[in-house]
C-alpha cells in the first residue's frame, strides 16, 4: 500500500511540474511582429478554384 501511495504521489508531482512548464510555452508569431513570407501546398478544403496539390506563396 505504501508503494502505491508513493507512486501515485510521484506521478502527481510529475504531472504538476509538466502543467507548470506548459504555461510558459509560447507558439507562433508574437503580437506586433510581422508575418514572414511562407509557402504552402493545398491539400483540401474549400472549393476556391485552387487545385489540390498546387503550391502557393504568401507574402
Amino acid at each position: 500500500m505504501k508503494s502505491f501511495v508513493s507512486l501515485s504521489l510521484a506521478a502527481l508531482v510529475v504531472a504538476s511540474a509538466a502543467c507548470a512548464r506548459a504555461a510558459d510555452f509560447a507558439s507562433g508569431i508574437a503580437v506586433g511582429d510581422g508575418v514572414p513570407t511562407y509557402t504552402s501546398e493545398k491539400c483540401g478544403g474549400a472549393e476556391d478554384g485552387v487545385q489540390v496539390g498546387q503550391k502557393l506563396c504568401y507574402t
